[in-house]
């Protein structure tokens, strides 16, 4: 039983690194780029962000609410080389579901809601 355990987690560890790379393995990586540009965000080292949902705000920051109950309002996403700023909107949330902006507030469902 240890043995399967054991076999089984680490299969399960290494599933997201292949992932990555199916496009190279299918031979669809080039027609993707043409469609999806996949760009590293750098995030804040003390922050932990676990993303659940998101929401385009009218100036064009983004808003995340996160699994930890945080909501961050993000600028400087789109530049080409992005160093975005990220600004803690809201925390005490639990576990962000879906997130909206309407009438100047938003509109959040989270876990003890549903």
């Amino acid at each position: 039983m240890n043995r399967l355990f054991k076999t089984s987690l680490f299969f399960l560890v290494l599933t997201p690194l292949d992932a990555e790379e199916v496009g190279d393995r299918w031979g669809t990586a080039d027609r993707e780029r043409e469609f999806y540009r996949i760009v590293d965000i750098p995030i804040p080292k003390d922050e932990v962000i676990e993303a659940g949902a998101f929401t385009v705000l009218p100036d064009d920051r983004i808003a995340v609410g996160t699994r930890r109950g945080d909501i961050f309002i993000v600028s400087g996403m789109d530049d080409p080389k992005p160093q975005p700023s990220y600004h803690r909107f809201a925390t005490g949330l639990d576990e962000i579901f879906g997130l909206s902006w309407k009438n100047d507030s938003f509109y959040v469902t989270q876990s003890g809601e549903l």
